[in-house]
């Protein structure tokens, strides 16, 4: 598992700066006025430049999705940074919208951390939190194993 975390991670790093300077390259003109405006970028860069204060950290809960194929993702803000996986917050959402529980069943699955690594995006002491799915019970969902 942390070799594909890692592997991941790693490929993140390496496509985000080559599609920046792509989408930087699209400009508008407007007459006289120009104006440097990336078509389709993405909602990240919107707010890359904002400084954090303090010793608050944005930590990004990843996992793979009931199809095996996408990952999700969710952000949360933590005052200070726990450390270890096992001391970060565990998380809940709702199973049924990423294939993860059937119709008729208890949809509540709960992020359980299982690797932390530096978050390529937002920089600074933000983190990227790889997450196992367990189902409502804590078992390890069949739909969400790595």
């Amino acid at each position: 598992m942390l070799k594909i975390a890692k592997n991941v991670v790693t490929r993140l790093a390496q496509v985000r700066q080559p599609l920046r300077e792509l989408l930087k390259q699209q400009t508008r003109s407007y007459g006289e006025f120009n104006v440097n405006i990336p078509l389709a970028a993405p909602t990240t860069d919107l707010n890359m430049g904002i400084p954090f204060k303090g010793d608050k950290i944005l930590v990004t809960y990843i996992w793979i999705d009931g199809t095996g194929e996408n990952m999700r993702e969710k952000t949360r803000t933590l005052d200070k940074d726990p450390g270890a996986p096992e001391n970060y917050p565990r998380w809940s959402f709702d199973g049924s919208s990423t294939y993860q529980a059937f119709k008729g069943e208890d949809s509540d699955m709960i992020l359980k951390p299982a690797a932390v690594y530096p978050d390529p995006f937002f920089g600074g002491n933000h983190k990227l939190l790889l997450c196992e799915v367990l189902d409502a019970h804590e078992k390890p969902s069949s739909k969400a194993d790595f």
